[in-house]
């Protein structure tokens, strides 16, 4: 199983992501992601919606926890 982490998500609000999840949103697009992961990110509003022919993108949530993540691994010199 995965581990879990807390993030900001800019809005006041904060989200967990497990290890799967927190790579796919560090490396979008992420065209090898499962489908778990995709809809996980995507119900908490932490990407955009998919079409045919265009990529994922990240939110303004999404950039947040991206962001709070590089901050958490500067301040202690490692992995979040």
């Amino acid at each position: 199983m995965s581990n879990m982490h807390q993030f900001d998500t800019g809005d006041g609000g904060s989200v967990q992501l497990n290890s799967l999840q927190l790579y796919a949103l560090l490396n979008l697009p992420a065209q090898n992601a499962s489908w778990p992961t995709y809809w996980a990110l995507r119900r908490r509003d932490l990407i955009t919606t998919a079409c045919t022919g265009t990529r994922s993108e990240l939110t303004d949530r999404g950039r947040a926890v991206r962001d709070h993540y590089f901050a958490k691994k500067e301040s202690n010199g490692s992995q979040a």
